[in-house]
């Protein structure tokens, strides 16, 4: 068994890893993208570069694992992100170590002094970053919305509650990238999920975002093959107030991720959370109709963002944990 780069002409055999493993870890999950997968590994996004290293099993030159090494550039520049699969026909024989012990020799070249990684509770994955003695930095809770008559139906009373209480206020929905007329206020807001959202005890530093990184991100979602939803609150000088967005890849359609929703600090108190959310699973559904669920992660302690989740019928689907070893 040997670690060596991605040749990016194999690409194919990393995704067949990841669907092995997505079908024998998260069997009721919604189908694995394998498009998408291999899209993601090929169009990083610009911010965050990442690096890929496999282990071949020697005999038959099968790759057998995947590790993969991001590390910012504008903030968190000491702090890497890792992100290790090992097929399960290979597991329990110490693959899963070597490639971790390669990638915290590639990180420390890097001067990345931190690794963070998620793991699902109660998995081969927990048990991993045990074994590492990795700290338990957040306790995330995964829900899952089954969209059916009665969820469109609470959306739409969850909306028509909200209204009254945002009084000067707008949602504009669109599709791919931001107008240009919002790009600033979204970049700003993507900032401050950094430092709004509960991080309990992981170690991550404020992020400062700006129309170009907005951009970058942007692109490389379009590369990477995703259709992004997005709403945006606005008052009436045209300040984007708060903002949801929802991915999708079309190769399983009936099936999205529920992504950031914050409020700015200054316009909190008027249900804004709430009414873009619901108005962007309205946008959502009527391009998409065949969509049947959503996934969502928040922070176990994220009580508010919860709440809100609860209300239009997201129910609790796992927990996960993102760990992190220092170097």
């Amino acid at each position: 068994m040997h670690i060596e780069r991605l040749d990016p002409a194999r690409v194919d055999d990393v995704v067949a890893v990841l669907a092995a493993a997505h079908a024998h870890d998260l069997p009721d999950d919604p189908p694995f993208a394998p498009g998408y997968e291999g899209r993601r590994i090929l169009h990083p996004t610009p911010d965050e570069p990442t690096t890929h290293w496999v282990a071949v099993d020697g005999p038959s030159g099968r790759i057998v694992g995947l590790v993969q090494l991001t590390t910012p550039e504008l903030d968190n520049t000491s702090t890497g992100i890792v992100d290790l699969t090992v097929h399960p026909e290979f597991r329990r024989r110490g693959v899963g170590r070597l490639l971790w012990d390669s990638v915290a020799d590639l990180a420390l070249a890097s001067e990345r002094k931190l690794l963070i990684f998620e793991a699902r509770m109660d998995s081969v994955g927990e048990a991993f970053a045990r074994s590492l003695g990795a700290e338990l930095g957040l306790y995330d809770a995964r829900r899952r919305l089954l969209v059916d008559k009665d969820v469109r139906a609470r959306a739409v009373d969850l909306e028509t509650s909200s209204r009254p209480h945002a009084t000067g206020y707008a949602v504009h929905s669109f599709v791919g990238a931001a107008p240009e007329r919002f790009a600033a206020g979204l970049a700003y807001l993507n900032g401050r999920m950094s430092t709004d959202a509960p991080m309990e005890n992981l170690q991550w530093e404020p992020e400062v975002y700006d129309v170009e990184r907005l951009r970058g991100r942007e692109e490389a979602a379009q590369q990477q093959g995703l259709e992004v939803y997005t709403t945006v609150a606005v008052d009436e000088e045209g300040t984007v107030a708060a903002f949801t967005h929802i991915g999708l890849a079309p190769e399983i359609p009936e099936h999205g991720w529920q992504w950031n929703t914050i409020v700015d600090p200054d316009h909190r108190g008027h249900r804004l959370g709430t009414w873009v959310k619901v108005a962007n699973l309205a946008h959502l559904l009527r391009r998409r109709p065949e969509v049947r669920t959503l996934l969502t992660w928040n922070a176990a302690s994220n009580t508010h963002m919860i709440a809100v989740n609860e209300a239009m019928g997201f129910r609790l689907w796992d927990h996960w944990g993102e760990w992190q070893v220092r170097l």
